[in-house]
């Protein structure tokens, strides 16, 4: 019998690839192998491939850590005398809040990680940005959907993705005191929080429906103690890297939506006690696959129903049957570990390979 994924495709979208890491515990070492797999995308995209990604629409707001004003007449005039000395310095005016951080680098963001993923043909932006010329286009911004269709098809595009969103930056900052072993410090402290949201719609340009939208959340946050307040405003991170690891984590949730993509699954192997376990152990740590079945099957042939290297040993050999794709294989093996053990914990190793035939199934469909 063939294995599943040959039946679904011979193509690069069910290619596993296998790496091995080694965990050792405090007590028993555990070797686990890392499985490399292909997701579908969560929306359904059909058959779209030609993608262009718009430049997002993003603002920004900010409260930084400046001096508050005076709440009195004394001190105003405090402030005037502070200020005529060269004492204080005005603030420095607030960034624009659609420069500041361009919603151009949204796009790029996902653009790089939408064409990491090997599923689209998206449109450079080098040819995007000379179509835009040609056609005396001004798509900056562009959140309106029936202009973004129009836009799509002068781009000569499937699929075009268009997007909005905003961030806050807020400071809390004063002076504050800690008491410990009878001494009492004082020390400047700011709290930095920045918020995101970012909100995507990938549309069909061929008939405008809207394939997926979601809005994303993000936050990122930094506490920084020194002994001023120059200090502090010093040492505490810079506000633009504090947006951007949080739209990188939007972009990725977002990428993960609306394209297929891979991940990292470990796969534990059981060591047994019987030398041919650890040599089949060995084996596999060192990608030596077939070598590794070869031992646990002589296990299997060797030793009488009720040794305890059974459940290990076809336990690993259904990990080797999964990896390789070979799913009633790998579920047959998995079911005798539960009824040999009662654990019902290889129950749910076959509930996650039922799992994994129906994301083949999806992927076939998406590719």
């Amino acid at each position: 019998m063939k294995p599943f994924h040959e039946k679904l495709s011979t193509g690069k979208s069910v290619l596993i690839v296998i790496a091995v890491t080694f965990l050792l515990t405090a007590c028993t070492p555990a070797t686990y192998v890392t499985v490399h797999l292909q997701k579908p995308a969560e929306f359904n995209i059909g058959a779209v491939k030609n993608i262009a990604v718009l430049d997002f629409d993003l603002t920004g707001e900010w409260t930084f850590d400046y001096e508050k004003k005076p709440e009195s007449v004394m001190g105003s005039l405090a402030a005037a005398f502070k200020k005529g000395a060269g004492l204080t310095e005005d603030p420095p005016p607030p960034p624009d809040p659609r420069s500041a951080f361009p919603g151009e680098r949204v796009s790029d963001k996902l653009i790089g990680v939408l064409a990491a993923n090997e599923h689209y043909n998206v449109l450079e932006r080098s040819r995007f940005d000379e179509i835009i010329q040609e056609q005396n286009l001004s798509l900056s911004g562009l959140v309106d959907q029936e202009k973004a269709v129009e836009a799509g098809r002068l781009l000569g595009v499937e699929g075009l993705i268009i997007g909005s969103g905003t961030y806050n930056m807020k400071d809390d900052g004063g002076w504050y005191q800690r008491t410990y072993k009878d001494k009492t410090y004082i020390f400047y402290s700011i709290d930095r929080t920045v918020n995101v949201e970012i909100t995507y719609r990938f549309i069909n340009v061929e008939n405008g429906q809207v394939l997926g939208s979601k809005t994303h959340h993000q936050s990122t946050h930094d506490y920084v103690e020194a002994a001023s307040r120059a200090d502090a405003q010093q040492e505490v991170k810079e506000w633009k890297s504090m947006v951007d690891k949080a739209v990188n984590k939007t972009v990725d949730e977002s990428a993960q939506e609306i394209s297929p993509h891979y991940v990292n699954e470990r796969r534990k192997i059981k060591p047994g006690i019987l030398p041919l376990m650890k040599s089949g152990l060995q084996y596999a740590k060192r990608g030596l696959w077939e070598d590794a079945k070869k031992s646990w099957e002589q296990v299997l042939q060797e030793t009488p129903p009720t040794h305890e290297d059974r459940v290990p040993a076809l336990y690993d050999l259904a990990i080797y049957y999964e990896i390789q794709g070979e799913f009633d294989q790998a579920e047959q093996y998995f079911d005798q570990c539960f009824q040999l053990s009662g654990n019902s914990s290889y129950l749910d190793d076959r509930k996650r390979i039922r799992k994994r035939i129906k994301e083949l199934e999806v992927l076939e469909n998406q590719s």
